[in-house]
């Protein structure tokens, strides 16, 4: 928990029009070290999996934009077994964080952290010093047949995780 007190304010970001295919993005106003917790992801808590499911497939045929982030706890004695699967819908409700862009080569990683509650908290965690003016990304998963990905890292994949294989 003391983790995600040390988070930045929000007040040290800005959304931003990246364009090139990205369209918005989140960009730093501060510096940011290496392992300091960036941003929380929030919004609505679906614990139903046929929920999240369902959202994800009418947001995929209407072509709006996916906000359902995925974590999947998996056993530390049987890393093959799903111990818990929750999926967080910043659709409708969120904050800045919903706008961090995908990259190959990302500037955050995504680690679930574990308060006083069942559910976990999202948090973007740092993998590197940030200068200001830096674009926030994470990565939206393994695999592809996505999307095509728009990251322009020279360690891209070339497509984005399928949505639908995400859950």
């Amino acid at each position: 928990q003391n983790e995600l007190k040390k988070k930045h304010s929000e007040t040290h970001f800005e959304v931003c029009w990246f364009g090139n295919g990205k369209g918005f993005g989140v960009q730093t106003r501060v510096p940011i070290l290496k392992g300091s917790p960036v941003l929380e992801y929030v919004g609505e808590v679906l614990t139903n999996l046929k929920t999240a499911q369902e959202r994800l497939s009418i947001r995929e045929s209407q072509e709006t934009l996916t906000y359902i982030m995925t974590v999947l706890e998996r056993s530390h004695l049987d890393k093959s077994k799903i111990k818990q699967v929750t999926c967080i819908d910043a659709h409708r409700c969120g904050n800045i964080s919903r706008f961090v862009n995908h990259s190959c080569d990302p500037t955050c990683d995504v680690k679930c952290v574990r308060t006083c509650y069942k559910t976990p908290r999202l948090v973007f965690i740092a993998n590197r010093d940030i200068p200001v003016g830096s674009e926030i990304t994470i990565s939206y998963g393994e695999g592809g047949g996505g999307a095509p990905c728009q990251c322009g890292s020279k360690r891209c994949r070339g497509t984005l995780p399928r949505v639908s294989n995400i859950i």
